[in-house]
């Protein structure tokens, strides 16, 4: 999430150029569900190799760490069958009179 600001209203007002498109993904884009990074070859998290057949190993292993530790703290994501989180209240449209 980025606060409005001069740089975020330049990249929305260029974004659909051809060399800004691959920066304002990184910056603005959707996340994917699941991210691996080997820090010791990329530092600054630019390869998702959580898709990566050579890594599903290491994957299911980290998964499996995180879900126990969620799971010991009652994490909402894991122990609400309707997560608050991934659902917030919605107040909808506001009337002005």
């Amino acid at each position: 999430d980025l606060d409005a600001s001069p740089t975020k209203a330049w990249m929305i007002h260029h974004r659909a150029e051809a060399d800004v498109q691959p920066l304002f993904d990184l910056g603005f884009g959707k996340r994917p569900r699941e991210e691996l990074y080997d820090l010791r070859v990329d530092p600054d998290y630019m390869h998702n190799l959580a898709q990566d057949p050579n890594y599903d190993a290491i994957r299911e292993e980290l998964a499996t760490q995180l879900m126990g530790v969620l799971q010991a703290q009652a994490d909402p994501r894991v122990v609400e069958a309707d997560c608050r989180f991934e659902s917030p209240p919605y107040a909808g449209p506001t009337e002005v009179e």
